[in-house]
């Protein structure tokens, strides 16, 4: 997952190249907060989900779902060395991920 972001608790900023945290909007040597309903905050509240997985590649079920939830809006990225996705999504979205990885996270046959 590349470009901005914020997984590390700073949910809506990004680094700028010299490694400071700069919110959307801030001018070039400004870093006034973003308040809420100023775009970069509104819509509903998104957190950070870390799901274990027991069986499914975490790299390859990752992939599927942002096929169908890469909507720019909820992030999901695979952790390799721990099986693991993060995802990142208002709390209804959070929920319908974690019952579809539950679904998936079966072992196959040749297990």
């Amino acid at each position: 997952m590349g470009g901005g972001g914020g997984f590390a608790g700073n949910p809506g900023r990004a680094l700028n190249p010299k490694g400071n945290q700069k919110a959307p909007g801030d001018s070039a040597g400004g870093t006034s907060p973003v308040k809420p309903g100023s775009g970069a905050w509104s819509g509903p509240r998104r957190d950070v989900q870390v799901v274990a997985l027991k069986h499914a590649n975490a790299v390859s079920l990752a992939k599927s779902l942002h096929e169908l939830f890469g909507d720019g809006n909820t992030r999901v990225a695979a952790e390799q060395q721990s099986n693991s996705l993060m995802i990142y999504a208002d709390a209804a979205t959070s929920e319908l991920l974690t019952k579809l990885i539950e679904r998936l996270d079966k072992p196959t046959k040749r297990e």
